[in-house]
């Protein structure tokens, strides 16, 4: 007996997993290992003690529930994937194992976590990868079709829908012979955006003038303000606002696709203004094969 427990003991201190012992009758945690100090950001002296329900790990009771149901049920629960929230609030995704064992003659859980959030983060990668592949084909394959362009502003901003956040989106032309800001296409939620203006400092043009995609955040936005580059006239300020122009066959820029959002959260980063930007010049080329298909 007393070389199965040092056995257990060396397993379960040893252990990279988190692993967790409680009490099966109140959940009050008895002991830890390192790994779960790890995983967790609490010290042992910090979670000893306590009831699980109270420390708040489940990032959702509802996990909480279905896995201590299935102990219940069954007396184990085998690779149940749920989220997890650290000490400092940060959500970490696990697959977590349990099973009911007498200790001292009383029942307790022995909990076991493998930390998957690396492998979670992998796999969301390779699917947006995957899909915006899947895009850029049907940009492409539609390039050859001669879909109206108002049919063709919708698909566009459903195919960026499904690789980027595109709940607020436009699509801009710049019109020569009116010396206008024309929007065919415009999708604002937060924003009352004019469906022509003239030309001015908006960031529209501010995107036509850089002929480049740009991002910019609702400080930067400010920067431009106070320089006078940019004129806020033409709509809010949004925690993070995307542009990209749409450049001809000559290379002259003649219109802007657009996103913004204005949560909090910083939601682009360098991989996703790579895939918009390749977005934008497939759209650019339909557009133009469409325009010139119309002056035909």
């Amino acid at each position: 007996t007393r070389e199965a427990k040092e056995r257990f003991e060396v397993i379960f201190h040893t252990s990279p997993d988190a692993a967790v012992i409680s009490r099966a009758d109140d959940g009050r945690i008895v002991g830890v290992n390192e790994g779960f100090c790890v995983l967790s950001g609490y010290s042992r002296a910090e979670i000893v003690g306590k009831f699980i329900a109270e420390v708040h790990l489940w990032q959702d009771p509802a996990d909480r529930e279905r896995f201590f149901d299935a102990l219940r049920e069954r007396g184990a629960c085998d690779n149940m994937e749920a989220a997890f929230r650290r000490k400092d609030g940060r959500e970490v995704t696990g697959m977590i194992s349990g099973t009911v064992a007498l200790l001292r003659g009383e029942p307790h859980v022995i909990s076991i976590t493998r930390d998957i959030s690396a492998r979670k983060h992998a796999e969301a990668v390779q699917r947006h990868n995957a899909e915006v592949q899947l895009v850029l084909k049907e940009l492409a394959e539609i390039a050859l079709l001669s879909v109206p362009l108002s049919e063709l502003y919708a698909k566009v901003h459903h195919w960026i829908g499904r690789v980027l956040p595109a709940r607020n989106f436009y699509i801009a032309l710049l019109s020569e012979k009116s010396g206008e800001i024309v929007l065919p296409y415009c999708v604002d939620d937060t924003n009352a955006v004019p469906w022509r203006r003239p030309l001015g400092k908006g960031l529209t043009e501010y995107v036509l003038q850089e002929r480049r995609t740009v991002l910019l955040t609702a400080a930067e936005i400010e920067a431009l303000f106070a320089t006078g580059e940019v004129d806020l006239r033409f709509g809010n300020v949004s925690s993070q606002w995307l542009g990209a122009p749409l450049v001809d066959g000559s290379g002259k820029a003649f219109g802007v696709i657009s996103l913004h959002s204005i949560a909090a959260d910083q939601w682009v980063q360098t991989p996703e203004i790579e895939v918009f930007s390749t977005i934008a010049a497939q759209v650019g080329m339909v557009i133009e094969h469409q325009h010139l298909e119309e002056e035909l």
